[in-house]
């Protein structure tokens, strides 16, 4: 915003008439504008109307020009030279701090002092002497954050140059933001500490979901009982189809497994073809025990998402190679000789990246063989080409609630019909005893036989 390349009649122009000598002004605490804004704005149109107005052009102003009343200006804003102490003590008593920030950043800065208690030791504490607890994670997200960007940078620095706080101490707004700006290399740092203190949490979600995943999808691809019962579902479905279209069928989707319910008996709505099923595994212990077991986390796994699960293993990635450039020395460079410029941080920040380059890959290779386990399975259960892991878990993990269900129906049921038939032998036993007492008692009232003489 300086008037740099200007000519001199525009440099004289934008100076002004000059004050009284013997009147101290009012400062005003504006923001200049920088030179490559200044050809396109307004404000190069008012430098051109101002010069013309002093060299005494006689053409039309391209703009309207209003008079200052310089005399009513000075007599408002100016006091005499002697008072200076006396204006600094009723603007100190008014003000009690000098500040450069705008009312809503100061305001979004104070209340997080506020609110988080944090200090500078603390963060210095953190991202200076590395130590992992002065700060958590989170609340160091926040301080960069509030971390000066774009103007906000130019105009605290200039702040600090004209203003020394032993003569008006800065507000408390700005002191933080200065002594952040202080902290060399602040926000690589920063990003550095942070990207350390959440690799481990970070980590063991991911290699939880890569885990699951890996638990599940080899359990299916590895069974021998469920092709067993898929064995007996086609058999089934076949010989119900059998001479429709929908007959001598060498295969069905997934989507079939859900039908097994909906499909009931002649005789008995409550017995569906499910039902049958579980029935008919019930003197298979062996395949059904095996079925269910090799089914058993299809309903944790289907809930990961796995492609969000590599997304973020590549993001992590990412954020150890971003810490790996920032501390990378020159070859046989001393401590000390990378971007960051300290010896210290950058011993503990390569060490970190070599154990996480170690873990991210651990994870990465077992991710890749996720990945061709859910495309084996994808093709041995005859899903569409790239279907994702998660849509025929769900379906696997249904079909298990389903066999479950339905053989604690059977058990139920057989349960019902065993007790009534307990109750049917019971009767008919207490009907013939009661038969055999009633002949007993009729042969008791019958005369006795008559002997001849």
């Amino acid at each position: 915003g300086k008037p740099g390349d200007l000519s001199e009649e525009a440099k004289e122009a934008l100076k002004g008439p000059e004050p009284p000598k013997d009147l101290q002004p009012k400062k005003l605490m504006w923001t200049t504008i920088t030179a490559n804004r200044y050809g396109t704005s307004i404000f190069s149109k008012i430098v051109e109307d101002m010069t013309a107005a002093k060299s005494g052009a006689t053409e039309k102003p391209k703009l309207m020009r209003m008079r200052l009343n310089l005399d009513s200006l000075t007599s408002s804003f100016f006091a005499r030279k002697q008072d200076k102490g006396n204006e600094e003590k009723k603007e100190t008593k008014k003000k009690g701090a000098a500040t450069c920030l705008d009312s809503k950043k100061a305001q979004n800065v104070e209340i997080f002092l506020n609110g988080c208690g944090v200090t500078l030791e603390q963060v210095k504490g953190s991202v200076v002497e590395l130590a992992e607890k002065s700060l958590d994670v989170d609340t160091l997200a926040k301080v960069l954050d509030i971390y000066p960007q774009g103007e906000e940078v130019g105009l605290l620095k200039t702040f600090k140059q004209d203003n020394d706080p032993a003569v008006l101490p800065w507000g408390r707004s700005e002191t933080f933001l200065i002594a952040l700006m202080d902290i060399p290399h602040f926000p690589q740092r920063t990003e550095c500490c942070m990207t350390r203190g959440r690799f481990q949490l970070e980590l063991t979600e991911i290699t939880q979901d890569v885990i699951t995943l890996d638990g599940c999808l080899g359990a299916l691809t590895k069974s021998t009982a469920l092709p067993a019962v898929f064995a007996l579902v086609m058999q089934i479905g076949n010989y119900l189809n059998y001479g429709t279209n929908q007959g001598a069928c060498k295969g069905f989707t997934l989507d079939t497994l859900e039908k097994l319910n909906r499909v009931e008996g002649f005789n008995d709505k409550a017995y569906t073809l499910m039902r049958f099923i579980m029935e008919t595994l019930e003197s298979e212990r062996k395949i059904r025990e095996e079925a269910l077991e090799d089914l058993k986390l299809c309903d944790g796994a289907s809930k990961v998402e796995f492609e969000d699960a590599v997304r973020r293993l590549g993001e992590l990635e990412k954020d150890v190679e971003k810490i790996a450039v920032a501390v990378k020395r020159p070859e046989d460079g001393a401590a000390g000789s990378s971007p960051l410029q300290d010896g210290k941080f950058e011993d503990a920040m390569l060490k970190f990246v070599d154990d996480a380059r170690k873990q991210l890959g651990e994870v990465r290779t077992q991710a890749d063989k996720v990945q061709e386990l859910a495309k084996v399975a994808c093709d041995m259960f005859a899903e569409k080409p790239k279907t994702p892991a998660g849509e025929y878990l769900k379906k696997f993990a249904a079909f298990r609630k389903d066999m479950e269900e339905a053989r604690r129906q059977n058990l139920l049921a057989k349960a019902k019909k065993e007790k009534a038939e307990k109750k049917r032998l019971e009767r008919e036993a207490k009907e013939k005893a009661l038969a055999a007492k009633k002949a007993a008692e009729e042969e008791k009232k019958k005369p006795p036989p008559k002997v001849d003489a």
